[in-house]
């Protein structure tokens, strides 16, 4: 498989799953679950760090975690960006 799979990188995935979904729902004038997926979104990156910081990483799995978290993200901004109208 590609990638890393512990706890940190599983809650980026929540985080940026959420972050489409609201965008989906932002495009689909659903502003309220789109709101609550950019809420549930935020919550997961604010403890994903966290949790990554808690466990011992190999250099590959921090550069993994460091790119999926950016994407991440941008896709989160681009859901504030996008339900803003």
């Amino acid at each position: 498989m590609i990638g890393f799979y512990n706890y940190s990188v599983w809650l980026t995935y929540v985080s940026l799953l959420s972050g489409v979904c609201g965008i989906c729902f932002a495009t689909n004038n659903n502003p309220l679950v789109a709101t609550i997926c950019l809420i549930v979104s935020g919550v997961c990156d604010m403890f994903d760090g966290k949790i990554a910081r808690m466990r011992e990483r190999t250099e590959e799995e921090k550069k993994y975690g460091m790119y999926l978290d950016s994407l991440s993200d941008l896709v989160i901004d681009s859901n504030a960006i996008v339900n803003a109208d």
